[in-house]
């Protein structure tokens, strides 16, 4: 699969990256306007995309890499801000539930001077 980088450009800019490409380059005439250059982009990409979603096998890997990416380090939605990690939900998930099996489980039987205080079930051992 190729390697990607993304970077920010404005569509002005690469407006003039791919005409400076198509003038100095491949000496294309000067009266290529930005609707042709728009045609242009817009053809490749979309042949592009095309390869790309026909190979199972690379969807699957930007799944694969998304899903790995979210469990570390939480999702990134709009506005920059990082959900909760997957790891930070699971291990709330867990203490909250070894939380309530150690209260259902756990008998605390306070006692004054080897007697239990009033409402409190004598221990067998004590009786």
């Amino acid at each position: 699969m190729d390697n990607v980088t993304l970077v920010k450009i404005t569509s002005n800019d690469l407006y003039k990256a791919v005409k400076n490409y198509l003038h100095n380059d491949l000496g294309m005439s000067s009266t290529i306007n930005k609707e042709y250059i728009d045609k242009v982009i817009e053809a490749a990409v979309g042949k592009r995309v095309e390869q790309l979603f026909n190979d199972e096998t690379v969807i699957n890997r930007i799944i694969e890499r998304k899903i790995a990416d979210v469990i570390v380090h939480g999702d990134k939605s709009w506005m920059g801000r990082v959900d909760r990690s997957f790891h930070a939900v699971v291990l709330d998930q867990i203490k909250k539930a070894v939380q309530e099996e150690v209260t259902k489980k756990l008998n605390i039987a306070i006692t004054l001077d080897s007697k239990p205080l009033p409402g409190e079930v004598a221990d067998e051992k004590n009786s």
